[in-house]
Parts: C-alpha cells; sequence; structure tokens
C-alpha cells in the first residue's frame, strides 16, 4: 500500500497488477495478507502476480535475517490462497556490485545449484506445477472490507486528535480480526458496489466522498452488517469538515451523535467492556451518545468510564456498528 498512489485510481489501467512482497522474519504475517487481498481487490478480484520475492534475505535494511527453513514455502502458498497466478523472484542470479550485491537470489555468486535456498525453489516449483489448474480462479468473499486512499490522505494531514493513528495498521487490525476466524475477505473501494456482501467494514473512513455513505445505507438495509469506527465521517471529498454532528453522513446509518474525542498518548489505555468481558483500546476515544443505536460496549475508565464504546443500530433489514476507539 503505497500512500501517494490510489491504486484503485491507477488499476483500470493496467492489464494485471503484481506487485513485491518482501516482509521479514518478525514481520506481521496478516499486513502481508492484507496486501495479497488489496492487489486482488484492485481489479474485482482478477487474479494478481507476485512479481518479486526473496529466496533467502533482502537488503536495503538494517538488518537481513535469512529465510528460515520453509518460509519461503509459506509465503508462496499464502499468495497463492489469496489470488496470486504467479509467485516469482528477485533476483535470478546475484550481481556483483552495486547496492544490491548482497540481495537474495535463486543463484548465488558461486553459481551452484546445491544450496538450501535453490533446492526450496526447486522443490516449491515442482508443487506449483501441480497447482495449474488454479490459474484464473478468484476467491470470492462474503465480507468487504473498505480501502479508501483519500480517507487516508486526509486522516494523515490532520493535525489532531492524535498523529498516532496510523491509517494501514488499523486496516490490518481489521483484516486480521475476520482472517483470524477464516473468513475469506475482499478488499475495495469505498465507490464499489457492495452488493452481494454480508459484512461490510468502513474503518477509519475519515473523509466520506459523494455517494458513499448512501450505498453503505443501501446495503445495511438489504441486510449487511455495516461496520464503521472512530474518526469516521468527519470530512467531505475536499476536506472539510461536515457542518454536523460527527459522524456526519454516517449518523443515521449508526444512530448516534459524537461531540468530542479523547486523544491520549501511546502508551495511556483504557478498556471496552463487552458481555463482562474487557477488550483494551488506545489512541483516540469517541465520546457517544446514542440516537436509536443499542449499546453493546462501554468503556471501563476516566471520565467517560460507562460511556458507549460500541453501538448497534438496526437499519432496514441490516445494521450499522460503531466501534468508537482503536482496538
Amino acid at each position: 500500500a503505497y500512500e501517494p498512489l490510489d491504486y484503485f485510481t491507477f488499476a483500470p489501467h493496467l492489464d494485471f497488477v503484481s506487485w513485491d512482497s518482501y516482509p521479514q522474519y518478525d514481520d506481521d504475517r496478516a499486513m502481508n495478507a492484507l496486501m495479497h487481498d488489496l492487489m486482488r481487490g484492485l481489479k474485482g478480484g482478477q487474479p494478481f502476480w507476485l512479481m518479486e520475492q526473496t529466496p533467502s534475505s533482502t537488503s536495503s535494511r538494517d538488518t537481513s535475517p535469512m529465510r528460515r527453513p520453509g518460509e519461503l514455502s509459506f509465503y508462496s502458498y499464502q499468495a497463492v490462497a489469496h489470488g496470486a497466478d504467479a509467485v516469482m523472484y528477485f533476483q535470478m542470479r546475484a550481481s556483483r556490485g552495486a547496492c544490491e550485491k548482497w540481495h537474495g537470489a535463486v543463484i548465488w555468486h558461486g553459481g551452484r545449484g546445491d544450496t538450501r535456498h535453490f533446492r526450496e525453489v526447486a522443490e516449491l516449483g515442482h508443487e506449483l506445477s501441480g497447482l495449474g489448474e488454479l490459474a484464473g480462479a478468484r476467491t470470492p468473499a462474503r465480507v468487504a472490507l473498505v480501502f479508501d486512499w483519500h480517507a487516508w490522505w486526509a486522516q494523515q494531514l490532520s493535525d489532531g486528535p492524535n498523529r498516532h493513528v496510523d491509517y494501514k495498521a488499523v486496516m490490518a487490525s481489521w483484516h486480521a480480526a475476520f482472517r483470524r476466524r477464516g473468513i475469506d475477505v475482499d478488499v475495495v473501494a469505498s465507490d464499489s458496489s457492495f452488493d452481494g456482501y454480508d459484512v461490510v467494514a468502513a474503518p477509519l473512513l475519515y473523509l466520506v466522498r459523494d455517494g458513499v455513505a448512501e450505498a453503505l445505507t443501501a446495503a445495511a438495509h438489504r441486510g449487511a452488517s455495516v461496520w464503521t469506527g472512530f474518526l469516521s465521517g468527519r470530512v467531505d471529498s475536499s476536506d472539510l469538515a461536515f457542518l454536523d454532528v460527527w459522524p456526519g453522513p454516517l449518523k443515521d446509518l449508526c444512530g448516534i451523535r459524537i461531540d468530542e474525542t479523547d486523544g491520549r498518548v501511546p502508551d495511556w489505555s483504557n478498556g471496552v467492556v463487552v458481555d463482562g468481558r474487557t477488550y483494551d483500546a488506545r489512541l483516540v476515544f469517541d465520546i457517544v451518545a446514542t440516537e436509536g443505536a443499542e449499546v453493546v460496549g462501554t468503556y471501563a475508565a476516566d471520565w467517560y468510564a460507562g460511556l458507549p464504546a460500541l453501538t448497534r443500530h438496526e437499519v432496514g433489514a441490516g445494521e450499522g456498528w460503531y466501534l468508537a476507539t482503536v482496538g
């Protein structure tokens, strides 16, 4: 997810989508899964290519850990499972000079074919050759996660209420909540059709473009469970504050009103109590008043202890949910 470029605007001009994946050994594998689903979503579910990955180590980082035995296979199959039609490498043979001469390669400087990484590439290639029938296959999901570059840009430019809120990290945490339960996710643009989805999650929809609130509300009326949350519905497509209570055009969908938001330092935490269990919450805390919504969870501490932190609002045949803080 390259912040300066809206891929959903760029993708229609391409024949196919590809990306380069270089997770470190201790990176969050859930973030890598989100990026795969984003690539698949850029052209309406069309399979993508994993254009680059390393069979061993990665250069241009402060540290370059080697891939552990089986790690190449894991990340390759992860890509295929999320919709990749091709699994490729950088680089085929290690270069002798310049800054990437220590970047991993299928064939190292010595030109040998008996290294551990060469053998793993060969074994993986043999395995994948038997999976040719998967090429072109699609992995449709019943859950949509709305990824909106315009909301990302506007939120990052905002001088409040908390500069520590990371749009991409929020997207990854919501995506991982589904994936941990084995639920497939389509990553879609905010102006996509939400037809056919049972759940539409639109977290951190800080900027709401024309027609988006109406489309989300229509999805709820059709029977979908529509989720949004903290800092959503704050500005319009020109990054101008809505002249209304927060969450702006999403307020009727959610059945709530927000007049205040508390921003706190990263090491301070509150809790959200749901069915007697307390969940950790950080960074921002919307102060919610219900206007038709049911209170499902409440804050555990501070001056807003007992106030709504998670709400549910019946809308037509569906519902609108609002999570008021960063989980």
